[in-house]
């Protein structure tokens, strides 16, 4: 009987220790190494920054400090895998360190998945919103509805059009929900500030946007303004 009786305490003691344990959540933490990776970049340097942390911890990505420059292309963020099928970051969100290596590496938009026909719409500091159609050619030039015409370029992570008259237009690349899914795709959206040459004392200013015309057909809002007063992309007044 008091083998017995023994036997139950210690099975008694186990079941309870089982309690115990499915009653606590386990939390594994250890030191954590955060890098980047310039992923063939061509030029500049990897961002510079806290590099340890704890598993657990939610951290603040980093954007381009460094200036990484790769020829003939665009940087759109980051991603866990060099190819981009992994978890993309961008600059300024939030990341979940689940393990104990990370290693970013900056992802590269050709520039090639910029040219095609845009939608654009822009407002002048007249408060004004007006529309009309950008095309986007592989030579690096473009011109619009209007018939205002210009260059274009990337320079670290921009995109600037630069109308012939001094015009320009930027596009700090890269924004999360700007849409780049790869070569086949291009890019979707842009959206920016633009600025247009000294007048007098005076340089207007405003706000644009742009989304990709897939279809072959202009958006119904991209319609020719150039009845008198009209102010064009490249903010001249139409007289």
């Amino acid at each position: 009987m008091k083998k017995n009786y023994k036997l139950a305490v210690l099975m008694g003691l186990v079941g309870i220790g089982v309690l115990l344990l499915s009653a606590c959540t386990i939390v594994i933490s250890g030191p954590a190494l955060v890098s980047y990776d310039g992923n063939n970049a061509t030029g500049g340097s990897i961002p510079v920054g806290p590099t340890l942390y704890t598993v657990g911890d939610h951290v603040t990505i980093m954007d381009n400090t460094g200036n990484l420059v790769k020829n003939g292309s665009v940087f759109v963020g980051w991603n866990t895998n060099p190819d981009g099928s992994g978890t993309w970051y961008y600059p300024n969100s939030t990341m979940y360190i689940s393990s104990y290596r990370v290693i970013l590496y900056a992802q590269w938009m050709p520039w090639n998945a910029i040219p095609g026909t845009w939608d654009l719409t822009y407002t002048w500091d007249d408060g004004i919103e007006r529309y009309a159609v950008w095309t986007i050619n592989n030579d690096k030039t473009f011109y619009d509805d209007q018939r205002g015409h210009g260059l274009w370029d990337i320079s670290v992570n921009t995109i600037q059009l630069f109308y012939s008259n001094g015009t320009s237009y930027v596009f700090p690349y890269p924004y999360e929900g700007t849409n780049y899914l790869g070569n086949a795709r291009g890019l979707d959206f842009m959206f920016g500030t633009m600025a247009a040459p000294l007048s007098g004392s005076y340089q207007p200013q405003g706000d644009w946007h742009a989304e990709r015309d897939t279809t072959g057909v202009y958006s119904q809002g991209a319609r020719s303004v150039l009845e008198p007063g009209s102010i064009t992309p490249s903010g001249e007044v139409v007289k």
